[in-house]
């Protein structure tokens, strides 16, 4: 039994990462401010109380993040305190353990005919800096480090600001679909539950390493969409203006492969899922 903790427990990602790791282990859940999305309560600490511990652990899970483009000067301070300063300072309290981050793919140059692990990188937001930053602060960790870069999440409790909740929540509510261009942008997108199995084999990794938690494969908006009108029976599609984002297509063997990761997560049956969850919300 490995004495383990989750920084960001507040996230869906922890959250997974929990429900599979704590039948086997002694795993303490670490949150800021909000514990909402937390259902087992019971092994719980603020992150101020964590840093006051002199207590040895196994490895820490940093999953934390602020998430912002508005690029203004409180975005990027509030950025640089949750994904850079405050990971050093776990690193700093923390020598002996092993780090794992949750790093993301935003650090890859766009319009790449496809990534991988060792794809070329080049920011373009603060947030995306900042993951960079942190991920060369989790390589110098003197316990290891693993860096996992996570393309977009999604699952039940998400944000329901960003691209698959809204697109669900107009189909439930206005039985209409709105796709920019012709809908061939393509974009990956992992559950949860998948970007988890991941996280839960870099545990047993013994040595640092960089890796890749995507999907299988990546979809186009039109693809989704489809899915979507599928399951919600009535659903229309409207097509209207342009869309020049570039697509995002993965390659992550290498990772698979270090990692032993053999279960195929399909993406319609997490999406179906999602779909069925957030109906039950209406």
């Amino acid at each position: 039994m490995k004495k383990i903790a989750i920084i960001g427990a507040n996230s869906i990602l922890a959250q997974a990462i929990y429900n599979k790791l704590s039948i086997n282990n002694d795993v303490l859940q670490v949150y800021n401010t909000r514990k909402d999305r937390i259902k087992n309560q019971n092994n719980l600490e603020t992150i101020s109380d964590f840093l006051s511990k002199k207590e040895k652990f196994h490895t820490i899970y940093f999953l934390s993040s602020v998430i912002d483009f508005n690029e203004s000067r409180e975005s990027i301070q509030n950025i640089f305190e949750t994904n850079v300063n405050l990971l050093a300072q776990i690193s700093e309290n923390f020598p002996e353990s092993k780090i794992i981050h949750a790093s993301s793919v935003s650090v890859y140059k766009n319009n790449q005919k496809e990534i991988t692990e060792n794809s070329e990188l080049n920011p373009q937001s603060s947030y995306s800096i900042s993951k960079i930053w942190a991920e060369k602060i989790t390589n110098n960790h003197v316990g290891g480090g693993i860096n996992i870069r996570i393309s977009s999440l999604f699952g039940e409790n998400m944000n329901q600001t960003t691209f698959l909740p809204k697109v669900i929540q107009n189909a439930i509510n206005t039985k209409e679909i709105i796709i920019f261009g012709d809908g061939s942008r393509k974009q990956n997108y992992i559950s949860e539950t998948e970007a988890a199995e991941y996280f839960c084999a870099a545990l047993d990794y013994k040595e640092n390493g960089t890796f890749l938690a995507v999907n299988s494969k990546s979809y186009s908006n039109l693809e989704v969409a489809q899915i979507i009108q599928q399951k919600l029976k009535g659903t229309t599609l409207k097509f209207t203006g342009i869309d020049e984002s570039p697509s995002f297509i993965y390659d992550n063997n290498q990772t698979k492969t270090e990692l032993k990761i053999t279960e195929e997560y399909p993406f319609s049956n997490s999406l179906s899922t999602l779909i069925e969850w957030t109906q039950k919300q209406f």
